[in-house]
């Protein structure tokens, strides 16, 4: 997994073969509050839609892995 703010309200994830932007606002205390309703589909090629249950553990395995990042993230 590969987690990267790639501008003040967009923060991407690289899982496996996959990549998904998120939208969110990151903050000067660098906490990124990541937009849960943003988690919509998956980026070209795979372009498919992200069901809830899929969200969920996308969520899931972002909250596992932020602590090896430099800045906090939130889901609202």
């Amino acid at each position: 997994m590969k987690i990267s703010v790639i501008s003040r309200g967009v923060m991407q994830v690289d899982l496996g073969d996959k990549t998904l932007k998120i939208q969110g606002e990151m903050y000067l205390d660098n906490t990124f509050v990541a937009y849960i309703n943003s988690i919509k589909n998956w980026e070209s090629p795979n372009n498919t839609v992200i069901g809830d249950k899929e969200r969920e553990e996308i969520i899931r395995k972002i909250s596992d892995y932020r602590n090896n990042l430099k800045f906090k993230i939130i889901f609202e």
